[in-house]
């Protein structure tokens, strides 16, 4: 998070309002990337491991469609919000999921027998 101003400087970048908003983007990612790790943990570390890919997938694949794409169009199309603020609706996905998957985790649900 700290380093983002270097990893722009190494790109030609056309205006600084792209500057700022990559720098803004680089940023909310940095804050919200232990969300997304523990996630792809749980999700893919657990839940497919202990014999639950259908849900996985069917989890992955419904969070996608019916909340990360429609926030991220009423973002940009409707309220026609800067990208960075499109950016931050569309983590919202990251944190139902979060919740989600550890409700999973702690329900026990997902251990199937796989012998």
């Amino acid at each position: 998070m700290l380093l983002a101003p270097v990893f722009l400087w190494f790109y030609d970048l056309p205006s600084a309002t792209v500057s700022h908003d990559a720098l803004l983007m680089i940023r909310i990612l940095a804050l919200t990337m232990p969300i997304k790790l523990i996630n792809m943990t749980v999700i893919m570390g657990i839940l497919r491991a202990g014999g639950d890919v259908v849900f996985s997938l069917l989890f992955e694949c419904c969070t996608m469609w019916f909340i990360g794409v429609p926030l991220a169009f009423i973002g940009a199309l409707v309220l026609q919000w800067p990208v960075y603020l499109v950016f931050t609706l569309v983590i919202v996905e990251e944190i139902v999921k979060f919740v989600l998957c550890l409700w999973r985790a702690f329900s026990g649900k997902w251990i199937h027998s796989m012998v």
